[in-house]
């Protein structure tokens, strides 16, 4: 019975196959029927076991088939299986290894990390950059700047490169050209000349030609093989010498001199490996700045002055007249430090950047600096902070149009529109630049002219001196805008606004004329009242300023009056000689007195005898004019009686004029 259980339990296994014959398994005893039996119930199963191996065989080549496809299509697709299926973590595994599509590099972005790298990197506002011929490798002529005096270009041709400065005002001032060896990456224009400076000396060229030369003669070599060459000589070199023997070559061409023209220029050569990053030049002085994070400073005539540590890495410098500005970046953020360098390198403010994109910066006319951005915003630093003065994205036809900013001159931004894309002009045929009068981006208002105008009319009264001659004639405009904001707001009947606009009036005649507009105004009498009565109170507050600062005048006056008379040497009135001074005889010359009788005398010298007994009468000596005893210092001017010599009345002169 155990060998049936046995055998029926193989048999109903492998009767389910169509080959394997069916068996009615009788309920007897005979061993003949139950061994046929189990042989073929073997031999089906091992059939069955091959059959088995056999698709499993099949099935793993599948499989491995489509691993390999999903493996080179990057596909995280599953593939379904007829016997197994990939589990989760096995999809998540094979997502992991294989290439994602998103994981390649996007151009876009990789020009866009590009630009941002050179946004970070030093910049010389109105160049054009360095550009190469494709077929000879030559450097293409370009700008070293454009800025409101003119144009600075650079031309190579051979060993030589010529350089022309052109005037904006060419009717009055001719533009020249000159030749150099040197090759200049950065230049400057200003009132007095132009400065340029070379990168660092590496002696690549030398290297070059010291290849060439040992490759002339020698037939078969390729250009490749030439490059590699120089590389390796580079290479060499620069295992050699951890630097550079000289640092970059500054040289300045002056315009005009009295002296002799072949002496007006001057070059210098910085210490090792210091690199100029920019430069920039104004009326009598030149700076530099260096890798070292160095502010050089020269003379026109080529002194060196001080040399003046900045304060994070230098990003761009500009100049004109007697101003200075240098763009550096610490941390991330820009600032920018104007300098003083009419006497000296003196900083006179430091403020933060606005942008983070700098593409252009330069001074006004009214000493104002202005910083252009890539969004397409022109900033102006006033009284310490930044206010924007002009949006051009208005002014632009289309999207690819862009600006190129020269100078900002009068209130206009003197620009070149770019179209079709162009990032800069063109070098040789320099295209007539347009000017975009400055308009503050204020909200449109009844009187919006005359407050834009306003503003940025303050803005600019913010950087001048009271002692300005500009000064007086820009606030008498201001002062005429306020009085036809006045009379515009009078006829609204908006007596708040009018006692705004008076209290921006800082003349007292502008407020005399605002209370005759008030006399005539159609205004119910308590109102006019109220108003005349607010600005008669500004202009007595005006009235006492006035008297204050005539009083100072006058103290002024005196004192530097007095510190004239004060400042003679009293010991020029020992050098005076009056005319008997003159006549008289010398000490050296006189004679001692005589021993000899008073007859005897007479007699040889011839004249009358005089008697020796009569009484001598001696007169009082007159006295001297020049005797150190009679010197009479001069008699100080009277002085009033809230004079000091102290600085408290200059120092509240001016704070008080601040004010104003």
């Amino acid at each position: 019975s155990a060998g049936r259980v046995l055998g029926q339990g193989d048999v109903k296994e492998l009767i389910k196959k169509p080959e394997v014959q069916k068996k009615t398994i009788q309920e007897d005893d005979d061993d003949d029927v139950f061994e046929t039996i189990q042989d073929e119930a073997e031999e089906a199963k091992e059939e069955k076991d091959e059959e088995d191996g056999a698709a499993a065989n099949k099935k793993t080549i599948e499989d491995a088939e489509d691993e390999e496809q999903v493996d080179n299509a990057g596909s995280q697709e599953s593939v379904d299986l007829d016997a197994a299926t990939y589990s989760d973590e096995e999809e998540e595994k094979k997502d992991e290894d294989s290439p994602s599509p998103s994981a390649t590099i996007d151009p876009a972005a990789a020009i866009a990390a590009f630009k941002e790298s050179l946004n970070r990197s030093p910049f010389q506002p109105g160049s054009t950059p360095i550009t190469f011929d494709a077929e000879t490798a030559q450097p293409l002529p370009r700008l070293l700047q454009w800025n409101h005096i003119g144009a600075l270009t650079s031309t190579p041709s051979g060993r030589q490169t010529s350089y022309d400065v052109t005037f904006n005002n060419s009717g009055l001032r001719r533009g020249h050209t000159f030749s150099r060896a040197e090759s200049f990456i950065v230049g400057a224009v200003g009132e007095d000349g132009c400065i340029m400076a070379t990168d660092v000396e590496d002696e690549m060229e030398e290297i070059d030609e010291e290849v060439e030369q040992q490759l002339k003669g020698v037939e078969g070599v390729s250009d490749k093989v030439r490059e590699q060459m120089k590389r390796d000589k580079r290479e060499q070199m620069a295992r050699e010498r951890s630097h550079s023997s000289k640092g970059s070559t500054v040289f300045y061409n002056r315009f005009q001199t009295f002296g002799p023209s072949a002496t007006k220029d001057w070059t210098i050569t910085l210490p090792q490996s210091e690199r100029v990053v920019g430069c920039a030049t104004g009326t009598g002085w030149s700076a530099v700045l260096t890798t070292s994070n160095f502010l050089r400073t020269f003379t026109s005539s080529g002194i060196q002055g001080k040399i003046t540590w900045l304060s994070g890495s230098p990003v761009a410098i500009v100049g004109r007249g007697d101003s200075c500005a240098v763009v550096t970046r610490k941390n991330g953020a820009n600032t920018v430090e104007i300098y003083d360098m009419s006497e000296g390198v003196e900083l006179q403010s430091k403020a933060d950047c606005p942008v983070d994109k700098v593409s252009w910066m330069g001074f006004d006319d009214g000493k104002t600096l202005h910083v252009y951005d890539e969004e397409g915003y022109l900033s102006a630093l006033s009284g310490g902070g930044w206010s924007p003065v002009l949006d051009t994205l208005p002014l632009r036809k289309s999207r690819e149009d862009s600006m190129w900013p020269v100078s900002v001159q009068s209130n206009k931004f003197v620009a070149v529109l770019l179209k079709g894309g162009n990032e800069h002009p063109e070098v040789l045929q320099r295209p007539i630049p347009s000017n975009f009068t400055l308009r503050v981006p204020v909200a449109r208002t009844t009187d919006v002219v005359m407050e834009e105008v306003y503003i940025r009319g303050s803005m600019s009264m913010k950087n001048l001196d009271s002692t300005d001659e500009s000064y007086e004639e820009m606030s008498q405009g201001l002062d005429k805008l306020c009085l036809r904001i006045f009379q515009s707001s009078l006829a609204s009947n908006k007596v708040e606004r009018c006692y705004d606009a008076a209290k921006r009036i800082k003349s007292t005649t502008a407020l005399d004329i605002a209370l005759k507009l008030c006399d005539q105004a159609d205004l119910a009498r308590g109102v006019r009242q109220g108003l005349v009565d607010r600005v008669n109170h500004l202009k007595g507050l005006l009235e006492e300023e006035e008297e204050v600062e005539e009083e100072e005048e006058e103290e002024e006056e005196e004192e530097e009056e007095v510190m004239e008379v004060s400042s003679v040497p009293r010991s020029s009135s020992l050098k005076r000689k009056s005319p008997r001074d003159e006549n008289s005889t010398p000490l050296e010359t006189v004679s001692p007195p005589s021993t000899s009788p008073p007859a005897a005398a007479a007699v040889v010298t011839g004249s009358k005898p005089s008697n020796p007994f009569t009484k001598k009468h001696f007169s009082p000596a007159k006295k001297s004019k020049n005797t150190i005893g009679n010197i009479l210092s001069p008699s100080p001017n009277k002085l009033a009686r809230s004079s000091t010599f102290s600085e408290n009345a200059r120092d509240k002169k001016r704070t008080k004029k601040r004010i104003i």
